[in-house]
């Protein structure tokens, strides 16, 4: 899941001039635009480990049985 700043950047749907604006406002900031990406590399890495997602499959044979 993305959260705007905070593991990635979110703009509307089919509105070319808010993306470009986002664009050119990460583009400008390096501080912030290297804090979301470690924060989503982190989330990425938490999120899809072997364990995580063997457990997880486990859950759906669980209650698929």
């Amino acid at each position: 899941l993305i959260e705007h700043e905070e593991n990635g950047y979110l703009v509307p749907p089919s509105d070319p001039p808010a993306l470009a604006a986002e664009m050119q406002r990460v583009a400008a900031d390096i501080t912030n635009r290297t804090q979301v990406a470690t924060r989503a590399y982190q989330d990425v890495a938490d999120t899809f480990t072997w364990d995580t997602q063997s457990d997880r499959m486990m859950q759906v044979f669980k209650e698929l049985v």
